[in-house]
């Protein structure tokens, strides 16, 4: 027999598949009523007879505009519940390997993942301490699927990375997990690891353009080498939990030396945009650079510094931030009926566009009915 949470959960879907429709009933009627609105008043623009009709139309433009709103705003909701409730582990079942699932586009509820093809460096920002733990946890359960090796650059206090943690309980065998603590004696290590790395990866890169008669120094060789240099070694992954620490814990050597990794060759002039696009891509090595706050706050957005250098293509995850053009936002507050609250609702910054998107949260844990909305236990 199928569980509260289970009949619930299907509830929610099946509206939310009803208000898809509805809202596009709703904005079918609204570009009918715009058309018609904006036809009369071309065709009479003076008519005092038509001034009722033209109120009428204009009265009726106000409220399909109402009822799109209301919809879109529901439905997000609804998605965020569903959505939230489903656990990462499963929902990463759905992509073969060599992608970093992500969660569902707001707009089309599209399964969305990273190609590691397309992947070099990842910002993740998280505001909401209750969420970071379970955007880590997942983002970590992405890279152990791939059998990843995680290098983790601590965070000076209240790591979630310390002894008997559970993010080390359940990921630090699975991803050979190596721990570096916030001081420059191990960033030196990092960079020597780092540095010895890129220059295997490079060599394997430099032996396939030779092969296939490749020029080396084209910026997207790598890529075009990205199988190859796969095949010969193991994924990394850098994890930076407090990126905007770094800056006063690397010597001015290792910082610079760390730069030129994370700017992988540098935005050069002649390039193309996409080629300058390409650049660390393909060499199986990548990063993850870890906020607790926007970047307007991180690093000190000097050129040469870590923070202008990382993640040249500009991959960024926000979570618990709201676009600013959003409708109906303090709507919110009023919660419209539907118990519960997705933590895990991101924007997602790719190829210079924003995305609203979902990541999958759920647990085994059942809701307690005492923390839920009590007009609503029944829905």
């Amino acid at each position: 027999m199928a569980d509260r949470k289970s009949v619930q959960t299907e509830g929610y879907q099946l509206e939310l598949e009803h208000l898809t429709q509805e809202k596009k009933l709703m904005q079918q009627l609204l570009q009918m009523c715009t058309e018609q609105y904006a036809e009369v008043c071309e065709r009479f623009p003076e008519e005092d007879a038509m001034k009722i009709h033209k109120d009428y139309l204009k009265k009726q433009l106000g409220r399909y505009q109402q009822c799109v709103r209301i919809a879109e705003w529901r439905a997000k909701k609804l998605r965020g519940i569903t959505f939230g409730r489903e656990e990462y582990p499963a929902f990463c079942e759905k992509f073969p390997a060599g992608r970093i699932p992500l969660g569902y586009d707001d707009q089309s509820d599209n399964s969305i993942a990273l190609p590691l093809r397309q992947m070099f460096s990842l910002s993740v920002v998280v505001k909401e301490p209750e969420t970071r733990e379970k955007v880590y946890a997942n983002l970590l359960e992405a890279y152990a699927r791939e059998g990843m090796q995680v290098m983790v650059f601590k965070k000076k206090k209240n790591s979630l990375f310390g002894e008997g943690s559970p993010l080390l309980q359940a990921y630090q065998k699975r991803t050979d997990m190596i721990l570096l603590e916030a001081a420059a004696e191990d960033g030196k290590r990092l960079v020597d690891k780092l540095t010895k790395e890129m220059q295997k990866r490079a060599d394997l890169k430099r032996k396939y353009c030779k092969e296939h008669d490749l020029d080396a120094a084209d910026p997207t060789s790598a890529l075009k080498a990205f199988d190859f240099i796969r095949s010969k070694t193991k994924p990394l992954m850098v994890w930076f939990e407090a990126f905007e620490e770094l800056e006063t814990i690397f010597t001015a050597e290792d910082k610079a030396s760390l730069g030129a990794l994370f700017a992988a060759g540098g935005k050069q002039e002649e390039m193309t945009d996409h080629a300058n696009l390409q650049r660390g891509r393909g060499y199986n090595l990548y990063y993850t650079g870890c906020f607790k706050e926007g970047f307007s706050q991180c690093g000190q957005q000097q050129d040469d510094s870590l923070l202008e250098q990382f993640n040249p293509q500009q991959h960024i995850l926000r979570f618990n931030e709201e676009p600013e053009e959003k409708c109906f936002a303090r709507w919110e507050e009023y919660q419209y009926g539907i118990p519960g609250k997705t933590q895990c609702s991101c924007i997602m910054t790719y190829n210079g566009e924003d995305y609203c998107i979902t990541m999958p949260c759920g647990t085994h844990e059942e809701e307690n009915p005492d923390d839920l909305n009590i007009f609503t236990l029944d829905l």
